[in-house]
């Protein structure tokens, strides 16, 4: 099948992986993760297109290759060889993504859920619970506790990118999380040496009131030492 050529992304994938055809190269490529930016932020796909603000980040599994795609672009990839379908219901999953990252209550749908799944942001039990309750209109108090408890993960390990991740910390320092994304960066930047990171990876996801006072108080110190040291990379 002839490849569009107004379509600037075949030959930049090709040129990325082991095989030297549209098809075949499509076939090395695996979806590693997806990222929503705020409208301060942009970035670019590899097609040359920008700005774009959903980031489907793409890794080849035959010789390590990683690079970053657009939503839109994303589609075409199975599009264009539907008998192999590569990379899924990847703009479904984006629309629930966006729900969830303008009201942390909205609910995932099947897509963000596999992904979720597959991803390894959800343990098959945080899955099926989720897939059980996605369509429901009424939740007990322990569900709805239970699926906001999911969707923070799929914030903070999935949605938001570091940069997102820090102004939502500015605006609660105290309390808020940084999350696996700005933890590991605050890290690679020197701001966190390898016990605090050890100890933020351990209780990011826990909520501020269960934590000792002694956590608490290490955490909100964490915080401002990310706040202060990544002024510069990271505000806008």
């Amino acid at each position: 099948m002839a490849v569009k050529t107004d379509w600037n992304l075949p030959p930049k994938i090709i040129a990325l992986s082991n095989a030297d055809t549209w098809h075949k190269a499509v076939r090395e490529w695996h979806l590693v993760d997806i990222e929503i930016l705020d409208p301060g932020e942009f970035d670019e796909c590899l097609c040359g297109h920008r700005p774009i603000r959903e980031l489907c980040h793409i890794a080849n599994h035959e010789n390590g290759n990683k690079t970053i795609v657009g939503n839109h672009c994303i589609e075409k990839f199975d599009k264009d060889d539907p008998g192999h379908e590569v990379f899924g219901d990847t703009t479904k999953a984006f629309q629930a993504a966006k729900r969830i990252f303008a009201d942390p209550t909205a609910s995932a749908n099947e897509a963000l859920i596999a992904l979720a799944k597959q991803q390894g942001v959800f343990t098959s039990d945080n899955a099926m619970f989720y897939l059980d309750i996605w369509r429901k209109r009424n939740l007990s108090d322990a569900q709805e506790s239970y699926k906001n408890r999911l969707n923070h993960k799929l914030l903070y390990q999935m949605i938001l990118s570091k940069r997102v991740a820090y102004q939502r910390l500015k605006l609660d320092p105290e309390r808020g999380t940084a999350g696996p994304k700005l933890i590991q960066y605050a890290f690679g930047q020197g701001v966190l040496r390898d016990k605090d990171r050890d100890f933020y990876m351990q209780i990011w996801e826990r909520g501020h009131g269960t934590l000792s006072d002694g956590q608490a108080k290490y955490k909100a110190g964490l915080n401002g030492r990310i706040i202060a040291q990544l002024k510069t990379q990271l505000d806008t």
